[in-house]
């Protein structure tokens, strides 16, 4: 809904073409930073960290 919002929203808001375009320009570049660079847990060190379910006879 933010992408929509903002990379077609802004016709309506934003009457220059050129300053439409930068919006959307920095759109893109802080979603892809946002992807980029977004801390991401280490799952092969939870799943080493789990103890294993006892097992009964």
């Amino acid at each position: 809904m933010i992408g929509l919002l903002t990379l077609y929203g802004t016709v309506f808001v934003v009457p220059d073409d050129a300053t439409r375009g930068l919006v959307r320009l920095g759109f893109a570049v802080a979603s892809a930073a946002y992807v980029l660079f977004w801390p991401v847990r280490d799952r092969r060190r939870s799943r080493t960290a789990r103890k294993p379910a006892p097992v009964t006879p």
